[in-house]
C-alpha cells in the first residue's frame, strides 16, 4: 500500500464572535476595569447676559474577568519527528478549532459560571418580538432593523443560525424582492438590508421564545 502525506479531516466552525467583536488582550491580571461614560454634558440655548448652567458627565466602570479554556494531548517526540503528517501543525489546528467552538458557545449563550456570560443572556439587550410565536416575517426583520439606533446601523451585522438564514432566504418584500442578497464575489458575505450576515450554530433556531436573530454593532456592544 502507498501512503500520501496528507490528512483528511472534517472542518469545524470557526469563532464568529471573534470576527465581529472587539478583541482585547492579553489581560495579565485576574480582572480588568474599563471606564464607561454614562451621560454627556447638557447644552442649551443661552440668551445674552444669561448664566450657563453647569453639567458634568457621569462615569462608571465595567469589569471584565478572563476565563481559562484548557485542552491537553500527549504526543511522543518520536511521533513529532518521524510522522509523515506534521503532527504539531495538526494539533495546533485541532486545538484552535476546539477552542473556537467552546468560545462561541459561551459568547452567545454562556451562563457566566466559570465561563463568559453570553450576549443572548444580557438583560440590557433590547429585543423585538415576532408577530408569530414560531416564525419570522419580513415585518419582523424590518422592526428589528429599525429598533437599532441609526448611528449604529452603518457598522452593524446580522448573526443567525444557518437554518434561520435558509428561512429568510425565501422572504420577499412588498415589491417581490428577496430580503437576502447573495454577493457575486466569492469572498463577499451575504447581506440582509445591506448589512453582512454571519452564521453560527450557537444561535437558536426559529422556535417560540428563542432569540433567533441578532442585529447590532457587536464591536461596540
Amino acid at each position: 500500500e502507498g501512503f500520501v502525506a496528507e490528512l483528511i479531516r472534517a472542518l469545524t466552525e470557526q469563532s464568529v464572535m471573534r470576527n465581529v467583536a472587539r478583541v482585547m488582550g492579553p489581560i495579565s491580571q485576574s480582572s480588568v476595569r474599563i471606564p464607561r461614560n454614562l451621560t454627556g454634558v447638557a447644552a442649551a440655548w443661552v440668551g445674552e447676559n444669561q448664566a450657563i448652567a453647569p453639567s458634568d458627565p457621569t462615569f462608571d466602570a465595567v469589569e471584565f474577568t478572563p476565563h481559562k479554556i484548557g485542552a491537553m494531548t500527549l504526543v511522543s517526540n518520536e511521533l513529532l519527528a518521524d510522522s509523515a503528517v506534521n503532527v504539531e501543525q495538526l494539533l495546533a489546528a485541532l486545538f484552535g478549532e476546539a477552542f473556537a467552538q467552546l468560545e462561541d458557545q459561551a459568547f452567545f449563550s454562556g451562563d457566566g459560571v466559570g465561563k463568559p456570560s453570553g450576549i443572548l443572556n444580557d438583560p440590557d439587550i433590547q429585543t423585538v418580538t415576532a408577530d408569530a410565536g414560531n416564525a419570522v416575517s419580513v415585518d419582523d426583520i424590518l422592526n428589528l432593523y429599525d429598533a437599532l439606533p441609526p448611528q449604529y446601523r452603518a457598522t452593524a451585522v446580522w448573526v443567525m443560525n444557518p437554518a434561520t438564514m435558509s428561512h429568510l432566504r425565501k422572504l420577499k418584500d412588498a415589491t417581490g424582492r428577496l430580503l437576502l442578497t447573495e454577493s457575486l464575489a466569492a469572498a463577499a458575505p451575504t447581506t440582509l438590508l445591506g448589512r453582512p450576515v454571519y452564521l453560527t450554530s450557537h444561535m437558536p433556531t426559529i422556535t417560540a421564545g428563542a432569540k433567533t436573530v441578532l442585529f447590532g454593532d457587536v464591536s461596540r456592544a
